[in-house]
C-alpha cells in the first residue's frame, strides 16, 4: 500500500508546480504586458538643457493611435534623471505645456532658472485643438510663453 502513495504524491506534487507556474505567468502578464506594451506613443521632438545643465526642457508628441489627435507637450526633469512612462505609454512626469495637436514648439533658456517656450497655436482653434495647460513655475524654474504667428510656422 505504501508504494502507490509514493506515485501519487509525486503525481500531485508535479500538478500544483504547474499550477504555481501558470498562475505567476498569468500574473506577470497581466502586470506587466501593458507597461510594455503602452496605448500610446511618445516621440521625441527637441529638448533644451539649462545654461549649467542642471534641468532638462522636452518636447514631446503624443500619439494615441486614429481616434484620437496629436498632442505636444514639454516635460522638465533634473538633468541626471529620466522620463518615465505610465502603463498607458504617455509622460506625464513634469509636464509643464501641452496643446492639442502638432505643432512647432522651441524651448529658450535665458538662465538657469527660466525657461521661455514658444509654440504655434494649433491651425484649428476647436475645442480639441487648445492649449491645455501652461504652468508658469516648476521647482525652482519660471516658466514664460510666447505665441508665435502661424506665419512664421512651416
Amino acid at each position: 500500500m505504501g508504494a502507490t502513495k509514493q506515485p501519487r504524491r509525486k503525481g500531485l506534487a508535479k500538478a500544483f508546480g504547474w499550477a504555481i507556474l501558470a498562475l505567476i505567468s498569468l500574473y506577470l502578464a497581466v502586470t506587466l504586458l501593458p507597461w510594455s506594451v503602452g496605448l500610446c506613443g511618445e516621440e521625441n521632438k527637441g529638448e533644451a538643457y539649462s545654461p549649467n545643465g542642471k534641468y532638462l526642457a522636452r518636447i514631446y508628441e503624443r500619439n494615441c493611435g486614429a481616434t484620437t489627435g496629436f498632442l505636444t507637450h514639454v516635460n522638465l526633469r533634473s538633468g541626471w534623471d529620466y522620463f518615465n512612462t505610465v502603463w498607458a505609454g504617455t509622460i506625464t512626469q513634469g509636464q509643464v505645456f501641452s496643446i492639442g495637436c502638432n505643432t512647432e514648439v522651441n524651448l529658450v533658456w535665458s538662465s538657469d532658472s527660466h525657461l521661455e517656450i514658444q509654440y504655434h497655436s494649433c491651425a484649428r482653434p476647436d475645442e480639441s485643438h487648445k492649449v491645455f495647460s501652461k504652468n508658469e513655475a516648476w521647482n525652482n524654474i519660471t516658466i514664460s510663453y510666447v505665441e508665435l504667428s502661424t506665419e512664421t510656422q512651416n
